[in-house]
């Protein structure tokens, strides 16, 4: 069974609606971003604002690393910092239409 974790508040509240479009049986689970490295071991989909290095060592069996962006129109300098090592999607909003499977 696919393994799919919600790491974060933000991606936590999408849970429900990426929930309603699966088509085959997930195992879903939802935490915090610290309190989820732990669990990361099988886990196939990751969703979360943030990937660090700490995520990336314990999770050997990742797949997908699905970075949503809550808000495109919100500049890089009001969004809240990220921990040390991390790093923020680089994809743009015009990949990101040429790609509609890559949205939620």
């Amino acid at each position: 069974m696919l393994r799919v974790v919600f790491a974060g508040t933000f991606a936590a509240r999408l849970e429900p609606r990426v929930r309603a479009h699966l088509e085959i049986p997930c195992d879903v689970i939802v935490g915090d971003e610290l309190g989820i490295v732990s669990r990361l071991a099988d886990v196939d989909v990751l969703v979360a604002l943030e990937f660090t290095r700490e995520m990336g060592a314990a999770a050997r069996r990742l797949k997908l690393v699905q970075v949503p962006e809550p808000d495109s129109t919100v500049s890089t300098e009001r969004r809240s910092p990220r921990a040390p090592g991390s790093r923020r999607s680089t994809a743009t909003k015009s990949a990101l239409q040429s790609r509609p499977w890559a949205r939620c």
